[in-house]
């Protein structure tokens, strides 16, 4: 919990990773339940806790680019509400990109497909499309 007060920290390191999952808040279950279902295909993940921008970029460069490691791997973000910004930090993101529905918040994160297996199908297609053109690293996509 010390690590909070850098706004991100690396809560789960996987030398082996093909991808940072970035959870944020309340999604941070969906990135390690997805991370769960990406090993269980043979995909491994590390994963970072992000909850504060505005701590993180108080951080060295050094201490930023431990924590990301996006000049080594691909980062996405599972955010559910707003992902402008964090093209800054992620190479892609899982979101919401439309509104009105009134659900209880676990229908309504289901309706979204912020559950382990959409999140981790959504990874998985994202790196395959990567290895089709890697240059979709550096144009931030919307999962």
């Amino acid at each position: 919990r010390d690590a909070v007060k850098f706004g991100a920290y690396v809560f789960q390191e996987n030398a082996a990773a093909a991808v940072t999952l970035i959870g944020v808040g309340a999604e941070m279950c969906f990135a390690v339940e997805g991370a769960k279902v990406l090993a269980s295909r043979g995909i491994q993940a590390r994963i970072v806790s992000f909850p504060c921008q505005r701590l993180f970029e108080k951080q060295s460069r050094t201490y930023k680019r431990s924590v990301l490691k996006r000049d080594e791997i691909p980062a996405v973000v599972v955010e559910a509400y707003a992902v402008h910004g964090w093209e800054r930090y992620s190479d892609a993101g899982i979101n919401m990109t439309t509104f009105g529905k009134s659900l209880p918040g676990v229908e309504a994160y289901r309706y979204f497909g912020f559950e382990a297996t959409s999140v981790a199908n959504k990874i998985e297609g994202y790196l395959r499309s990567l290895k089709v053109d890697e240059s979709l690293r550096f144009e931030f996509q919307d999962l």
